[in-house]
Parts: C-alpha cells; structure tokens; sequence
C-alpha cells in the first residue's frame, strides 16, 4: 500500500500559512478532517 501525503502536502501548507500569519482556513479544515483517517491507515501499513 502507498503511505497517505496529508502532511507533506496540506500539513506543509497549514504550518507554513501559521508561520507567516496567511489563514489556510480549507487546508486547515482538510488537515482535521483527514488527520485521523491518515493514522489509521498508517497504523495499519506497520
């Protein structure tokens, strides 16, 4: 199975739009709804 890119991707983007003070509101919204299917899948690959 391939490993889910949420973190490389939207995580990125999340912490580099609060880092610099620019408001991802839909990445940060995808990022919570996606974070914990992410670990399960994750869990379930190791």
């Amino acid at each position: 199975g391939r490993t889910v890119e949420l973190e490389g991707i939207t995580g990125t983007l999340v912490r580099l739009g609060r880092e610099n003070g620019v408001p991802t509101p839909v990445n940060d919204a995808l990022y919570a709804i996606l974070k914990p299917w992410a670990n399960r899948i994750q869990s379930s690959l190791e």
